[in-house]
């Protein structure tokens, strides 16, 4: 028989493992090192948050994950938003270990930022960070023209934001590996560019994670028309967040 003891946080008759009030765990554990560690670890890997459930639900069926998602399942999934900025900010650290945006040939030969001399340096320094902040910009607008695009569907502008978060967020961890696997093949393959295979692989995995969603599956010649809506959103969506992180880079750089 399990005696019952006092939650640490409400006080209250609890048994098991959590309290039934107020989720505390009820076993108080002490901040050790290995504690501490095993925090780390899981805000980074997130195997209890489903972290790794998550990366691979979004590649095998992404419109499966969207509905159990949105239909209440939630606890096996990381959470969409926390998994676009983790993967964001790893991808930003991954860029600037690599530092291999700072040399950038649009950069160097783009006539429009020869006129913004402070704005071009700014970019040849930072372009890790501004790359990857274009997905962080992209992705709430590309929700808003998917959203208005299916309002018959009845999905929520919220829920659209948590598919192209979820979609952003799966994109910029099969940037990770790919980065990853060009680092420890340099030794072997100092040539070695996966950069072209996963630009290859963007607006094909777009289509067919909301062709999963919405129409549940890939359809001729319904994919066709769908395709050529998500590429339309996807040049449209990228464009104005190019100019919208554009122009506060420029007036950062003239008041910093």
């Amino acid at each position: 028989m399990i005696s019952a003891v006092s939650c640490p946080t409400c006080n209250a008759s609890a048994e098991g493992v959590y309290c039934s009030h107020c989720g505390e765990k009820v076993k108080v554990e002490r901040i050790t090192l290995r504690y501490i560690v095993s925090q780390v670890v899981d805000v980074y890997l997130g195997v209890e948050s489903g972290l790794l459930h998550t990366f691979i639900e979004m590649i095998k069926n992404p419109g499966k994950l969207f509905h159990e998602y949105f239909g209440g399942k939630r606890q096996p999934f990381y959470k969409p938003m926390k998994y676009a900025l983790l993967m964001g900010s790893l991808a930003i650290l991954m860029t600037l270990v690599l530092k291999k945006r700072g040399e950038n040939l649009f950069l160097d030969n783009s006539t429009i930022l020869k006129g913004f001399p402070e704005l071009s340096i700014f970019l040849k320094d930072n372009i890790a960070t501004f790359i990857n902040g274009i997905f962080m910009l992209q992705f709430p607008i590309m929700a808003l023209l998917t959203w208005i695009r299916h309002l018959k569907k009845k999905y929520t502008y919220g829920e659209h934001l948590y598919a192209n978060a979820l979609i952003v967020g799966e994109l910029l961890a099969i940037q990770l590996i790919m980065d990853s696997i060009m680092v420890l093949g340099w030794n072997i393959w100092p040539n070695l560019n996966l950069e072209p295979i996963y630009a290859y692989l963007t607006i094909p995995y777009i289509i067919y994670a909301y062709s999963s969603w919405i129409h549940g599956k890939i359809r001729f010649p319904r994919i066709i028309l769908s395709a050529g809506f998500i590429i339309a959103c996807y040049a449209i969506s990228f464009i104005l967040a190019i100019l919208v992180a554009g122009v506060f880079l420029y007036f950062f750089t003239i008041l910093f």
